[in-house]
């Protein structure tokens, strides 16, 4: 018994990070986990939720790698967007148990930018675009519920700012930014 399961005595209330980290740590040092090297996946289908806002992203035809090195465990996921035909989706976590913190990042290549503006008002801007997007954001959440920076970049392809129904759209070869 790795001790992962809730027993019967605990409630339904989900744990906390910081035990959920714990427990995570605990099986990976686990005996029957010492030699676990890699697991890999193919042919699979990823779905990231944001419950909060009601919205979904997938991935198909994704390939999954989980590997070790050392005391850090990696899990990274990539497929082609669903919807997006020449899209592509990646998600890398990887948990620091010496550090007590988990590094995660998120990859994307010819997103649609309506997508990603969706998901929060703060580049909501981005919906006046027509371009393919691609970039990468990264951050890390350490054990005691905190959150690091976000850093990331935005990479916009060749398209035309709308900013208004039946007026033509400015044209623009690319944009770039890091933050």
């Amino acid at each position: 018994d790795l001790g992962l399961t809730q027993s019967q005595s605990q409630t339904d209330s989900a744990r906390d990070l910081e035990e959920s980290m714990r427990r995570l740590d605990a099986m990976f040092a686990h005996p029957t986990f010492a030699s676990l090297e890699e697991v890999t996946g193919s042919g699979l289908t990823l779905v990231l939720e944001d419950e909060r806002g009601g919205r979904t992203i997938g991935a198909r035809n994704a390939n999954m790698r989980l590997g070790r090195v050392g005391d850090d465990v990696t899990l990274a996921v990539d497929g082609q967007l669903i919807g997006q035909q020449d899209g592509r989706l990646s998600v890398a976590i990887t948990r620091r148990a010496t550090l007590a913190r988990t590094d995660i990042r998120f990859q994307f290549q010819n997103l649609a930018t309506h997508i990603l503006a969706d998901t929060d008002p703060a580049i909501g801007w981005l919906s006046l675009l027509d371009a393919p997007l691609s970039g990468s954001f990264s951050t890390r959440l350490s054990d005691d519920g905190s959150i690091g920076g976000l850093a990331g970049t935005l990479d916009i392809g060749a398209g035309t700012l709308d900013v208004s129904a039946g007026v033509p759209g400015l044209s623009f070869d690319g944009i770039r930014t890091y933050f």
